[in-house]
């Protein structure tokens, strides 16, 4: 018997990165030898975001009022930490497109290796700082997936 799960994320959403984490964790400790099939469905926060992405503490400040990012990053990190795992959000103020990187992701869907490549991508963006806009990024990425590159980069620019 497999299990199917359905996370619905966004891959710059802090909270999803936290939530990834504690799944797979929750899942590797207590429930080792269940087969689980963990399937991706896109979220857009910033369908609009532009191609050369928002500075995040710009956008915290005329979306939300917040002058100081720190008192937004507060929280996901505690919970971070409070999960097992070290998250500054402050190494990453850059917000970009997400289209791509959903796309990718969509593409994977009955791969086992899916789930995977979303936390990789999330990893990419928030603990390595990259541009999961950029075509090369993601085709980088999605080549330890299952991905021939050129295939992952012509899904990543497909409009």
């Amino acid at each position: 018997m497999v299990i199917q799960i359905d996370l619905y994320t966004e891959i710059t959403c802090p909270w999803c990165i936290v939530g990834h984490h504690r799944l797979d964790k929750v899942l590797a400790e207590r429930f080792p030898n269940l087969a689980v099939d963990i399937r991706q469905h896109p979220v857009l926060l910033l369908p609009d975001a532009p191609a050369g992405g928002l500075y995040v503490p710009d956008l915290l400040r005329s979306r939300y009022g917040i002058t100081d990012p720190k008192v937004a990053f507060a929280r996901p990190e505690g919970e971070a930490r409070a999960s097992g795992f070290d998250l500054d959000l402050g190494r990453q103020l850059w917000t970009y497109p997400t289209q791509a990187a959903h796309a990718l992701i969509l593409a994977a869907a009955g791969r086992s290796t899916q789930h995977r490549l979303a936390v990789a991508i999330t990893h990419a963006y928030f603990i390595a700082a990259k541009n999961i806009a950029d075509a090369d990024v993601l085709a980088d990425i999605a080549a330890d997936y299952g991905f021939d590159r050129d295939q992952a980069r012509a899904i990543a620019l497909d409009p």
